[in-house]
């Protein structure tokens, strides 16, 4: 009988399929802001996009010996950045000002909490 049952192993892989593509959406959401920042057009922000969400996990994916690298072999991955990058380049104010909402934030607990 194996220690973790079936269900729960799905289960488990699919909790961190989901955070990996919510980092791999902010990681998104970054590269695509600078690339409204210096102006690009929507291919080149789209291509930020991708290059920011994925490049930490296919370094993490060839080190560790997970080839091909999921953000290559998983649609998803693609699908989370170029969603990310189209929703900053019609939305930029409003996904900067949410940014800076959440910083205000952090900052205010942090005082708080000396």
């Amino acid at each position: 009988m194996p220690l973790i049952p079936v269900l729960e192993q799905k289960t488990i892989h699919d909790l961190l399929l989901v955070l990996d593509l919510a980092g791999a959406f902010v990681f998104a959401i970054s590269g695509a802001m600078l690339g409204v920042r210096r102006n690009l057009d929507i291919f080149g922000i789209l291509v930020l996009s991708f290059a920011a969400s994925s490049a930490g996990g296919i370094t993490r994916d060839l080190l560790i010996g997970a080839v091909p690298p999921a953000a290559l072999s998983d649609w998803r991955y693609l699908a989370v950045a170029l969603a990310a990058g189209l929703l900053t380049f019609f939305c930029y104010s409003l996904i900067a000002r949410l940014l800076a909402l959440f910083a205000v934030a952090g900052t205010q607990k942090a005082l708080a909490y000396d």
